[in-house]
């Protein structure tokens, strides 16, 4: 039995670079690990095939097939030629359909210990590890992200990375307040509405931006008009005015995360969490669950132990 946290991520600026033959998208980002997990436990077997998903959440989140979870699993069965029994429990704390990489977070935490367990079954060639790995964008393509450690660049649909050394620890410092309006996001209809306007940015930032900060040539301060989201071109009015929000309130920087709905704020440690908080769910009607104070985090999995859920 294993027992995992996800971790949730946000994107620190993220352009669509174009649309592929294959009705994929490219995309430039940088992808930072947030302190937002979910909890879930795993048990494999070789022996008994059933399968069981449990997902305990606010939202309405398939338990079957239609999980990327699920998903997973049998990416892995294809591949390996043999059918895996399991006995899944999510607890969900990341919100759904809101940009923060739930999903593909649960996905790679399970197919990490997936393969965990096939080591140990002695059944996991490196060989075989390798074309599981090398081919986990196929599932979900933010997956890859959160199967290692710490900050990076992300190119193509997801699956080019580039590890960022450093820019977490040089980011730790500064509170982040995480916003969830209770909207949910299709990630599809917004992809669908890049192209149909035509919002697509060819031109390089990431490794441009990444280098200026963490040689002190930029800062905090510069964020606001080096970095932007591309699904902010029709971005939902409320999400604008939340952002707007917290920006008066003397956040440092401010962006929508993903394709939203979520938004996240970076400020200075002395912010009075509490007060922020109440003013956001006096004025928006947002729940107060879904304002968080986290901080950024190197590690997007962690073991622990604990109990069935």
């Amino acid at each position: 039995m294993y027992y995992i946290r996800t971790s949730a991520k946000v994107n620190l600026g993220l352009t669509v670079v174009g649309k592929l033959e294959d009705g994929y998208h490219e995309i430039e980002t940088i992808m930072v690990p947030l302190g937002i997990y979910d909890t879930i436990s795993v048990d494999f077997s070789l022996n008994n095939l059933s399968k069981s998903l449990n997902v305990e959440s606010d939202f309405d989140i398939p338990n079957d097939e239609r999980n990327i979870i699920w998903k997973m699993v049998n990416f892995v069965e294809r591949i390996i030629k043999r059918e895996i029994g399991f006995r899944i429990k999510i607890k969900k704390e990341i919100p759904v359909g809101s940009g923060l990489g739930g999903g593909s977070s649960n996905a790679a935490g399970v197919v990490r210990c997936l393969l965990d367990f096939l080591k140990l079954q002695n059944i996991l060639p490196d060989e075989i590890e390798n074309n599981i790995i090398s081919g986990i964008h196929k599932v979900g393509a933010d997956v890859p992200f959160f199967l290692s450690n710490g900050a990076k660049v992300a190119q193509g649909i997801g699956e080019k990375l580039t590890h960022l050394r450093g820019l977490v620890e040089k980011l730790v410092d500064y509170k982040v307040i995480v916003v969830y309006p209770g909207i949910h996001v299709s990630t599809e209809e917004s992809y669908r509405l890049i192209d149909e306007k035509g919002f697509f940015d060819k031109d390089g930032w990431a490794l441009y931006f990444y280098k200026k900060f963490m040689n002190g040539e930029i800062g905090i301060e510069d964020f606001k008009k080096m970095l932007k989201n591309s699904f902010e071109s029709f971005i939902i009015e409320e999400v604008k005015k939340i952002k707007e929000f917290l920006y008066s309130e003397d956040a440092m920087f401010a962006l929508m995360s993903g394709s939203g709905s979520a938004v996240y704020g970076l400020f200075s440690r002395d912010v009075d969490f509490s007060k922020l908080r109440e003013k956001l769910v006096n004025r928006f009607s947002v729940l107060d669950k879904f304002v968080y104070e986290v901080r950024f985090v190197n590690e997007p999995f962690l073991f622990f132990t604990g109990g069935i859920l």
